[in-house]
């Protein structure tokens, strides 16, 4: 049933296709009618008799006619009478940004504001409207182009165009830009003091953002929704588990708590904060439950490493007829990435491929990343062949299975397929790609990738610049690795590993050592990684006493609990220097040695030494290794042989 403003509005458009002629005042009432109604087609019947009245101001109604088509969802025809004005002023440049700007069109619209500003001043309006299309494009340097603009138009003591400048700011990545324009408020509002808590928080600079807001609290500050949701981001660590509690009793005090984007954010800062118990609490408290708190709750178990719990959520979920979103598959996927968990994946891609989410970049990504870390390439492969378009992620995330099966080989032919398809390799490709050449010691293909990471300018980065010197290491370009941590700015405990394992693989063991106690001097503390080159280094240098102090040092003085690997290079040390009995001490010290490669040196040493009783003694222990390893029960049995 037709309203009666619109009743009327049709009657004015018959009579003026009867006499073709209104005042101007007349045809804009009109006009305005449309555009409260959406009238559309009303809209384009006025304009044909606009265009046909030569008495009526076709300037001033066809400003009105660029917002009546736009606010009637008619863009082209908005643009086509923008288009064919003769004289432009600032209200019809503002209606047609403002109609771009509306429907996300922020690159159109930005380019309408360039070309205003050679013919037209902008005011106020516009310089809101365009710092928002700005916001959404994240674009500092068209933020940093609009904001010279409103210092020269002298915008810049206007508490909204401010705002609006410290939004596009935050949104662009630019703390420093912002911090600069929230110092130049001389008021302060919660929608300021939130968009720079985010600011802090986006830049992960946590401890800022909550001191800002112990501030607002502090100073009574009526705080909102949005300001409690946006600080509960800076709750990122087990930490700050207390503020996030007391933030949270912030939200129920202000009847915020059962807000379901308040819930969500709730249940994220528990994951993140390590308490599962508080993210259950909220999910169980709340009154209905959406695919986002699930999706939030399931996070939260897969980031606390409760993988069971996680697919427990999920089933839930589906039993209560939920439908999973390409956030919540990626989610659950990442609480399968084990072998153990393979069964479960499989099961997950099926559901995926019914859901029609098998093509999504994310969710294929995360396919791929799941297949590959629990030890199935394959599958891998029959997910990235399916997508029909690849992110780097992906390619990435295919390359890292092969490296986890110690398949260097296809993770580089990977790489160069990447690099025959046009694919632009990020920094953690190239550290794979680096990776793959140190394992298969190809020296050529490191050159190669090298001349390309330098093409790319990502030389100078700290991952490849270690990465680097580990593979020139790994492939005998010792030369080339010591050139390249030379030049390095600021060397880190991976870079002086890369260089010591490096030095340890060349059979420099001396060198090594040297370098580790540089390394010291310059007060870089040494970890586990450390400790197993230097170890090792003793091992082939024969060096039994320094390397059981290195040994000692690593429990006494730095702290560092030993792992099979730095037991497997003590015994190794011991057993080639035929102290057997002391490595026998060390083996007991050990639950269950199912290290195999330990065995073989251990019994190795045994039967060198002619030991066949710490063989007897040891047997039992030799039984209970994967019975695979036969190398190991050949070397056992030519020792009872040399005994008989």
């Amino acid at each position: 049933m037709k309203s009666k403003r619109k009743i009327m509005i049709e009657h004015e458009r018959s009579t003026l296709q009867r006499q073709w002629s209104l005042d101007t005042d007349k045809y804009a009432y009109l006009l305005r009618e449309c555009i409260s109604h959406e009238a559309l087609l009303e809209g384009m019947h006025i304009h044909e008799c606009i265009l046909k009245d030569d008495t009526a101001d076709s300037h001033y109604l066809q400003n009105i006619l660029i917002e009546m088509y736009d606010k009637c969802g008619a863009l082209e025809e908005a643009r086509w009478t923008f288009d064919s004005l003769d004289i432009r002023n600032v209200y019809s440049w503002n209606n047609i940004i403002a109609a771009y700007a509306r429907r996300r069109y922020d690159v159109e619209a930005l380019h309408l504001f360039h070309e205003m500003l050679k013919t037209s001043d902008p005011n106020h309006f516009t310089i809101n409207i365009i710092l928002g299309a700005c916001a959404n494009l994240e674009s500092l340097v068209e933020g940093k182009f609009v904001h010279n603009q409103i210092v020269y138009y002298g915008f810049d003591g206007d508490i909204d165009v401010l705002t609006g400048l410290l939004n596009t700011f935050e949104k662009s990545g630019s703390l420093t830009d912002a911090l600069r324009i929230f110092r130049k408020l001389h008021a302060y509002n919660i929608v300021v003091f939130t968009i720079m808590i985010s600011a802090y928080v986006q830049k992960q600079r946590f401890e800022e953002g909550m001191e800002l807001f112990r501030y607002i609290h502090k100073t009574g500050v009526e705080i909102d929704d949005f300001l409690i949701c946006t600080i509960l981001g800076a709750c990122s660590g087990k930490e700050n588990l207390e503020e996030g509690r007391w933030i949270h009793s912030l939200a129920i005090q202000n009847g915020f708590s059962s807000e379901r984007f308040i819930e969500t954010a709730l249940i994220n800062m528990y994951g993140n904060c390590g308490s599962s118990d508080g993210a259950d609490t909220v999910f169980q408290k709340s009154f209905s439950r959406d695919v986002a708190l699930y999706t939030a709750l399931i996070t939260a178990y897969v980031k606390l490493g409760n993988c069971y719990e996680a697919l427990k959520v999920f089933e839930q979920m589906q039993y209560e007829d939920i439908e999973a979103n390409e956030v919540t598959f990626t989610s659950i996927l990442g609480a399968c990435e084990d072998s153990a968990y393979l069964p479960y994946g499989k099961m997950l891609y099926h559901t995926i491929i019914n859901d029609g989410y098998e093509s999504d970049l994310v969710v294929g990504g995360a396919l791929v990343n799941m297949f590959g870390k629990c030890g199935s390439p394959e599958d891998a492969y029959i997910v990235f062949n399916k997508l029909q378009k690849r992110t780097i992620i992906t390619w990435n995330a295919l390359m890292t299975a092969h490296l986890q099966q110690g398949d260097g080989k296809s993770a580089l032919e990977l790489f160069w397929r990447l690099v025959s398809e046009n694919q632009s390799p990020s920094e953690i490709t190239f550290v794979y790609a680096l990776t793959a050449c140190g394992d298969l010691s190809s020296l050529d293909d490191g050159k190669m990738i090298h001349i390309d990471i330098t093409k790319y300018g990502l030389d100078s980065h700290d991952k490849i610049s270690n990465a680097l010197v580990s593979m020139y290491g790994k492939c005998g370009g010792l030369r080339e690795a010591f050139g390249i941590f030379n030049i390095l700015p600021q060397r880190d405990i991976i870079a002086w590993n890369s260089l010591i394992s490096a030095y340890t693989q060349c059979s420099l063991h001396r060198d090594a050592l040297d370098l580790f106690e540089q390394m010291q001097m310059q007060g870089v503390k040494p970890d586990g990684v450390t400790f197993i080159s230097v170890l090792s280094a003793c091992t082939h240098a024969g060096l039994v006493v320094e390397g059981l102090q290195y040994f000692f040092s690593m429990i006494e003085v730095y702290y560092i609990e030993p792992v099979i690997e730095h037991y497997g290079c003590v015994i190794d040390l011991l057993s080639r220097a035929g102290q057997l009995e002391e490595a026998d001490i060390f083996i007991e010290k050990l639950p269950l040695l199912s290290d195999s490669a330990m065995w073989r040196s251990f019994l190795a040493a045994c039967k060198l030494h002619g030991d066949s009783e710490l063989v007897r003694v040891n047997a039992e222990k030799v039984v209970d290794i994967d019975v695979e390893e036969s190398p190991l029960y050949v070397l056992l049995g030519s020792v009872h042989v040399a005994e008989e």
